[in-house]
């Protein structure tokens, strides 16, 4: 059988085909080009949603500071010159790992005094089908049973603190009139869990205060984590970014404390729209996206999210990563806290990889020697612990829910929680 090939069709379908991948790439670049007005609690802010940059990082200039290392030039308005940094391995020993062992406690201020409010922000959204009416209307703190024992943690050790429960009928609604450029963009997500971290950068964005999960547990008061810096964040687990993606870190999403209006907040909320084109829920709004626009905020470019400060506090319990050209105490810094004080349990993901030789790099080598090593047990220092059950990835375990409507009597007798944050609660929830 003869087959005749029309070369004219071949032609204008591959020209077509060009033609379509180019707009698309465009319309990834230049979406939101224009300005757009967000109505933010009461005042209008403007946003280039474009543009892949804050606005107010200086522009940096590389210049050679000895051996490998990259030095800013400049100074920030107080004063301070950028930090000196060098490749990670030139500078911090092979089996120190990441981040110092915490041998002390977090680093803090007067604890009457607070730079971030002392409000905690809780979320759970799903359908109604799924969760029921309840969970949709945001009657009542509605969690998934597996939850309860974890947010009634949060009560015994925040006394004095405002807490609020956020659904999917009141996160919604304040999306909607706080929000309003960002509705359909949180209509058209797929997953609750996208849905879920719209929500939670933009009612710290409002508020301020603190995120997490539902499957963190708390073991002592956060109130010491609130009185110095104005925005922390925690990296994931070593291991997970090292060992999935090859990076030397990654900043976790799932717990985070910052002051209300901050600017790395802003920045994350102005490119929800244009990042929902990315494929991975990572990347779209979670732990990728926060670290994509934490490098952005901070200036680190290319390697050097390979490199280490080179002149680091002996008392600082940082881990080792370069943490860019921002001061971490200033009003706008962001200060990376010791996986240690937050994260435990750490589940051990990709070991296998320590004994096949042909994956093996210098990132790999490092995370390898560092879990012979490393001490990981619980102390008195830790804050929370966290259990990594990945909600998200299977929404099905998580369908049976619970509605926490106790009464101030109930909480005050049996688990001794505040009038204060139980009324705060219900007043959130039922708004």
């Amino acid at each position: 059988m003869c087959v005749t090939i029309d070369m004219r069709k071949i032609v204008v379908f591959n020209i077509v085909f060009i033609a379509f991948i180019t707009f698309g790439m465009c319309l990834y670049l230049f979406v939101d080009s224009k300005q757009i007005k967000i109505k933010v609690a009461g005042e209008e802010a403007m946003t280039n949603g474009q543009r892949l940059k804050c606005t107010d990082i200086p522009k940096r200039v590389k210049v050679g500071v000895g051996t490998g290392a990259v030095m800013d030039p400049g100074t920030w308005a107080n004063g301070s010159p950028a930090r000196p940094h060098a490749p990670m391995d030139q500078i911090v020993p092979m089996e120190a790992g990441f981040e110092p062992d915490v041998s002390t406690d977090f680093p803090s201020a007067d604890v009457r005094a607070t730079t971030i409010p002392r409000t905690m922000h809780q979320m759970w959204i799903c359908e109604e089908e799924a969760c029921g009416a309840d969970a949709v209307k945001g009657k009542g703190i509605v969690v998934p049973k597996q939850f309860k024992q974890p947010v009634i943690s949060f009560f015994k050790h925040h006394k004095d603190w405002t807490y609020y429960f956020w659904g999917h009928a009141n996160g919604r609604s304040f999306i909607k009139h706080n929000f309003s450029i960002l509705l359909p963009v949180f209509d058209s997500y797929v997953e609750n869990v996208l849905r879920s971290e719209m929500l939670r950068y933009t009612v710290l964005y409002v508020f301020g205060g603190v995120y997490s999960d539902l499957d963190i547990t708390f073991l002592r008061p956060l109130d010491r984590v609130t009185a110095r810096y104005t925005c922390i964040l925690v990296p994931e687990p070593f291991e997970h970014p090292v060992f999935t993606s090859g990076q030397p870190y990654r900043l976790n999403n799932n717990l985070i404390f910052c002051r209300s209006r901050h600017p790395f907040l802003k920045l994350l909320i102005d490119n929800l729209a244009r990042a929902r084109l990315l494929v991975h829920t990572l990347d779209i709004s979670g732990p990728g996206f926060v670290t994509m626009f934490y490098t952005l905020y901070t200036n680190i470019s290319g390697d050097e999210i390979f490199h280490a400060d080179i002149k680091r506090d002996t008392n600082d319990t940082s881990p080792y990563f370069y943490k860019g050209i921002q001061p971490e105490n200033e009003e706008d810094g962001i200060y990376i806290a010791n996986t240690q004080y937050f994260v435990l349990p750490v589940p051990n993901i990709g070991a296998a990889r320590c004994v096949q030789e042909r994956f093996r790099s210098r990132l790999v080598e490092r995370m390898c020697t560092y879990l012979r090593t490393r001490r990981r047990a619980r102390n008195q220092y830790t804050f929370t612990t966290h259990d990594w059950t990945n909600s998200y990835v299977r929404p099905d375990q998580f369908r049976e829910t619970i509605t926490l409507n106790f009464t101030i009597e109930t909480f005050l007798s049996v688990d001794r929680i505040s009038k204060r944050s139980f009324q705060s609660a219900l007043q959130s929830t039922l708004n």
